[in-house]
């Protein structure tokens, strides 16, 4: 059980107040380049919640951990997004840490069904109405997403940033690469293309890039629509355990939509 876990790892001096709620921070579920997700709980009703910690020491990170925050804030609640109930700021000598409170999903991400087991060998595959069910989950947080105006692009969709819930609700996370901002390479300056790009290289995975997000020399737009290729690439690696371009996907492979269907695999019908 979560609660018994957490109550074995807690440090009793790290403790936080976010939106009125008492929060004792746990043991660390997970980490990002930019931020760490620790498990997490209310010391009032013994809630279990998950708190996603963003350390910043300048302005450019301070905005961007504001600018997840907000998003998050301002979008309507959905049952495949993970949904956020406060948040707060930690002043320290050198920075701040913006503090996320998040509900917890017990079950992982959908990572695990991929990752090889600790005998080497991969799990089974999903069954393919778990898979359907999982990928539509996904697709329908996606829509909610898009449909808000301006339209929001994840831009980093990919395993690891799909969480399950106990009931085996599947719930995008993870929206620091998020924006609502669409960039037009076939106008944009050398500086702007130059900010675009180191803007993709820090704030999403280089496989699962869309091929507009890969060349920007191209002439072609940047917005929701690369969630959509995204899509493609998880569903992709869900059936087959493996990504369609391979862990070190090459630029020329996803411009040219280079991939093939494992022979004999178990969706590959």
């Amino acid at each position: 059980e979560a609660t018994a876990e957490l109550a074995a790892n807690l440090k009793s001096d790290n403790v936080a107040v976010i939106d009125g709620l008492t929060i004792q921070i746990g043991r660390q579920l997970g980490e990002g380049g930019f931020a760490f997700v620790n498990l997490a709980r209310n010391l009032d009703s013994g809630e279990t919640f998950a708190v996603k910690r963003i350390r910043t020491q300048d302005r450019e990170s301070s905005a961007n951990a504001r600018a997840e925050r907000e998003l998050l804030a301002g979008l309507p609640p959905h049952p495949n997004i993970v949904r956020m109930f406060g948040h707060a700021v930690r002043q320290f000598d050198r920075g701040s840490e913006h503090l996320l409170l998040f509900e917890f999903c017990p079950r992982g991400s959908l990572i695990s069904h991929v990752l090889p087991l600790s005998t080497g060998a991969l799990p089974p595959p999903m069954l393919r109405v778990r898979l359907l069910k999982a990928f539509l989950d996904v697709c329908k947080g996606i829509a909610h997403l898009h449909s808000q105006d301006p339209p929001i692009a994840h831009r980093d969709l990919k395993l690891e940033n799909v969480l399950v819930d106990r009931a085996g609700t599947c719930k995008l996370c993870d929206f620091g690469s998020a924006s609502t901002a669409a960039f037009h390479s076939a106008t944009a300056t050398a500086k702007e293309r130059a900010d675009e790009e180191e803007r993709i290289s820090r704030f999403t995975t280089q496989m699962n890039r869309a091929p507009e997000m890969v060349d920007l020399y191209q002439g072609r737009t940047i917005d929701h629509a690369v969630d959509i290729w995204g899509l493609g690439c998880l569903i992709f690696t869900l059936a087959f355990q493996r990504h369609p371009f391979g862990a070190n996907a090459s630029s020329l492979a996803i411009l040219n939509g280079r991939y093939y269907f494992p022979n004999g695999a178990e969706h590959t019908s």
